[in-house]
């Protein structure tokens, strides 16, 4: 069960193309620099600036749920293994939030999700300048895109049935306006709020790509 939040999940304000941008949370934890064009309660549509990506080559399936916990876990940690220091380099690369999870439909009809990471922009400015990926993992280039998102929160890991419903509601706060999203919903997992050793609270987002 989730709950739709007026989290403000990443307030930025402007980008500045000399500065990282980072999460209120954690001043050292980098995060996809993004100005806000429209806010309306716990939706949003935000431009985001171009950046790099690691994305894992491990996929899970959904919307069948043990499928999905099971691959999205191992494409989790085959993601995770290139920042601890399982690539070319040999060495360990700041992570970044959010975590993102990305539907693909595959030529059987199913929807394959991978997990995915921005590379710290500050560090690597291009994803050609970061260290050669292992072969469970690739780098790709993201352009800059305009994404309509809401925020939400959930006690625990949010479920492809919670992104689904998410995604849902920004698909008709879109439609209210006479917009349509232009790809299927990436699933961001913002972050974690922890009390003592227990997490208490998962802030996640469903992005919808929109023309500017």
């Amino acid at each position: 069960m989730f709950r739709l939040s007026t989290v403000a999940a990443f307030a930025l304000g402007a980008v500045s193309a000399n500065k990282p941008c980072t999460t209120p949370l954690n001043p050292a934890l980098e995060t996809i620099c993004f100005t806000t064009v429209q806010t309306s309660g716990q939706f949003s549509i935000r431009d985001y600036a171009p950046h790099g990506l690691n994305v894992s080559l491990v996929t899970a399936t959904a919307p069948e749920s043990p499928s999905w916990a099971e691959g999205s876990l191992l494409s989790t940690e085959a993601l995770l293994l290139y920042f601890e220091g399982s690539n070319g380099a040999a060495t360990p690369v700041a992570r970044t939030v959010p975590l993102i999870y990305r539907p693909q439909a595959a030529p059987s009809g199913e929807t394959i999700i991978n997990a995915a990471m921005a590379l710290p922009t500050s560090v690597f400015p291009v994803p050609a300048s970061a260290p050669k990926p292992d072969p469970e993992n690739k780098l790709e280039a993201f352009p800059a895109q305009r994404f309509a998102a809401v925020t939400f929160t959930t006690p625990t890991p949010a479920t492809d049935l919670d992104y689904a419903h998410a995604c849902g509601e920004v698909e008709q706060w879109l439609s209210s306006k006479g917009l349509k999203p232009a790809t299927k919903g990436a699933f961001a997992q913002a972050w974690v709020t922890y009390s003592g050793a227990v997490a208490t609270e998962h802030v996640q987002e469903c992005w919808l790509s929109v023309s500017a």
